[in-house]
């Protein structure tokens, strides 16, 4: 298919060489080319819709990775998190049960030095 001379050629057609006749070409070689050119388009198109798919497919895949990652990340800060509060109870349990035992060891200090002291007025 060849557009008329001076006009410009639509999709799928050649320029015209200008002879007028289109003795340029026979109809099996135009027949051809025609062919030959709506076969490329539609492989570009294909090609572009595939690319952009698998541009989009390869997007999505990224995005998945970010969110699963970034969940994992926050459920990994959450436990730590949570042992880390665990820890402090731990801490604060342990530093009550040691100023409790301090309390009772100075009791028996007081009460040794109460009868080490009553001991020494009776003797006196």
């Amino acid at each position: 298919m060849h557009a008329a001379k001076g006009s410009k050629p639509r999709l799928g057609q050649l320029q015209c060489s200008g002879a007028g006749c289109h003795d340029c070409c026979t109809s099996a070689t135009q027949g051809f080319v025609t062919h030959s050119i709506e076969a490329a388009l539609a492989t570009a198109s294909l090609t572009d819709s595939m690319q952009s798919a698998a541009y989009y497919n390869g997007l999505w895949m990224a995005q998945a990775f970010v969110s699963v990652t970034w969940v994992v990340g926050v459920m990994q800060v959450d436990f730590l998190m949570s042992g880390l509060m665990v820890l402090k109870e731990r801490i604060d349990a342990t530093e009550a049960l040691i100023a409790i035992d301090l309390d009772n060891r100075r009791n028996e200090l007081v009460a040794f030095d109460l009868v080490s002291l009553k001991a020494h007025h009776s003797a006196i």
